[in-house]
């Protein structure tokens, strides 16, 4: 005989398992999506997992990222909350708040129960609904990112979303639960009560960019004045971000047919790099068929290259954004093989250059030069 207590979590591990399994024998040739709230250690191998049943109190959405990222350093990185709580009615700023943090969540939901208020954004004011529509189109900007994460994950146990410790371990405690890193070169700070203003710290050993202006930030702890409209989200100087440019109806739609937006983040020796992971999305042969592409930005030259490339897709790199460039700039000259071509561009004055239309086949590999 065994008591309840002994099996209880056992028996949600086993049901989800389970789901997971009989979705894999009814189409063997689509990855299944299983959500669970009830789980155990190897639940993560199976599917999604959420926070539980939340209250739409500030107190409630403050709990949900060290939660979170309790959850990722305990191998259950594919987590999240119900955005808004689960129970109640949140105001405008509570909702506003939740959804800017939600968006970056490995799995993000809105939710609540049958008897609380419905929370569709559009049923909310028109400046809340703008607000809410602002954050949800910066997850969609940023899915590329996101899906090289979740590649990462699989393949080498990267967290998705982390604690400050787990690249930066002299952030002081105070913070530890306050910020969290999305993968290793995104910083956010989000807004866990109402207030406007944070105390934040941004890891000294690196150079931070605003993802909202692209202006550079000062390093160590500082205070942020957010307004409504956004929280705050800092990029790592050295990086290379595969993005979304344009709306879309659906993430599929984007995945099958957009170019992509490849934002580079300078960092004190104006270098960076980075990549894309791409596949088919759907299917078991991501195993074997897949492309990635690596980045490098360093000595005013862009490199693109492959690096695995056993997966043919039609999508296109659009546009090349420099950001933290510093140096004199008079031309910009492709080179592919034995063939070159001037690039135009625009570049701003706080060092930022965009390179537009450029319509680069994504499975090619370019040289572009900076030249002064």
């Amino acid at each position: 005989m065994y008591e309840h207590r002994e099996v209880h979590n056992l028996y949600g591990y086993f049901t989800q398992m389970a789901t997971y399994e009989g979705l894999k024998r009814r189409n063997p040739s689509i990855r299944p999506f299983v959500l669970a709230r009830a789980f155990y250690l190897g639940s993560h191998r199976y599917g999604t997992i959420w926070t539980g049943d939340c209250e739409s109190h500030w107190n409630h959405l403050n709990a949900s990222l060290p939660m979170m990222i309790s959850m990722a350093m305990g191998g259950l990185s594919f987590t999240g909350t119900d955005i808004g709580g689960y129970k109640g009615n949140p105001d405008d700023d509570l909702l506003i708040r939740w959804f800017q943090f939600g968006v970056f969540n490995p799995f993000f939901r809105g939710h609540t129960d049958m008897v609380s208020s419905r929370r569709e954004p559009w049923l909310f004011s028109d400046e809340t609904n703008k607000r809410i529509h602002n954050a949800i189109l910066m997850r969609y900007r940023l899915l590329p990112y996101l899906y090289n994460l979740f590649y990462e994950h699989s393949v080498y146990g990267f967290p998705i979303i982390r604690p400050m410790f787990y690249d930066y371990p002299n952030v002081p405690n105070e913070y530890m639960d306050k910020e969290m890193m999305i993968g290793r070169d995104i910083l956010v700070v989000p807004i866990l009560e109402s207030t406007e203003t944070v105390d934040a710290d941004l890891p000294s050993e690196e150079l931070w960019y605003s993802y909202h202006d692209n202006n550079k930030m000062d390093n160590g702890n500082i205070k942020i004045e957010l307004t409504l409209d956004h929280i705050g989200v800092f990029i790592r100087g050295g990086a290379i971000l595969p993005m979304f440019g344009r709306r879309r109806r659906s993430a599929t739609i984007m995945r099958l047919k957009d170019p992509y937006t490849l934002v580079a983040y300078l960092d004190k020796e104006e270098k960076a790099e980075g990549y894309l992971y791409l596949d088919d999305g759907v299917s078991w042969n991501y195993t074997k068929e897949y492309l990635k592409k690596r980045f490098t930005f360093k000595e005013q030259e862009f490199v693109i290259m492959n690096e695995y490339k056993q997966w043919e897709c039609d999508n296109k790199i659009e546009r090349i954004i420099i950001v933290g460039y510093t140096r004199e700039l008079n031309k910009i000259v492709l080179i592919q093989g034995n063939d070159t071509k001037e690039l135009r561009y625009k570049k701003d004055d706080i060092g930022v250059v965009e390179i537009q239309n450029i319509g680069l086949e994504i499975k090619g590999e370019y040289r572009i030069k900076l030249l002064p």
